[in-house]
């Protein structure tokens, strides 16, 4: 019951990262929210773009591309991501550029990591958290030349993984 319930907390931060606009958001929330371990964020993430492989052709392979973890001295998580990507040639700020023009492409990436400050233009959908006196940041990034795929993503993620903000038992 424990695990369901970390697993929920986890998917529902991962899905707000993904489809909750949350621009102009540079800082953390006022409100305090529960902690949420940031392994099991990620962890949920993943698996939720796994559980979408076996319903878009376009995401075969996902299962099999390892994620990058780096932990701090502690071993606690410092950052974790994982990208799967066909037919991209190069990935810029707002835009992935593909390796055969005119051919389908998808990008996607799912990243957490520590916050190390405000951004002067943080990243749309990007969403915070606290885990043991840290501040982690979450964001889920889809490009795609087919937008039916984007959708299918982003409703994946869509469900809230953070509770919302105020006092909790």
């Amino acid at each position: 019951m424990k695990r369901t319930v970390r697993r929920l907390v986890f998917v529902a931060a991962v899905v707000a990262v993904a489809t909750a606009p949350l621009l102009g958001q540079n800082a953390p929330p006022a409100s305090p929210r529960p902690e949420v371990d940031p392994q099991e964020v990620f962890r949920s993430a993943c698996d939720r773009l796994k559980a979408l492989e076996a319903r878009q052709a376009a995401l075969n392979g996902v299962a099999e591309v390892k994620p990058s973890l780096q932990r701090d001295d502690k071993q606690g998580l410092q950052s974790a991501s994982v990208v799967f990507q066909r037919n991209v040639a190069a990935v810029r700020k707002d835009e992935v550029t593909p390796q055969e023009a005119g051919k389908p492409f998808v990008y996607v990436s799912v990243s957490v990591w520590v916050e190390t400050g405000p951004y002067a233009a943080p990243p749309e959908n990007l969403m915070y958290f606290q885990w043991q006196g840290k501040q982690y940041a979450a964001w889920v990034r889809v490009n795609c030349s087919d937008t039916e795929l984007v959708k299918a993503i982003r409703k994946a993620f869509q469900e809230p993984i953070l509770p919302p903000p105020g006092p909790h038992k």
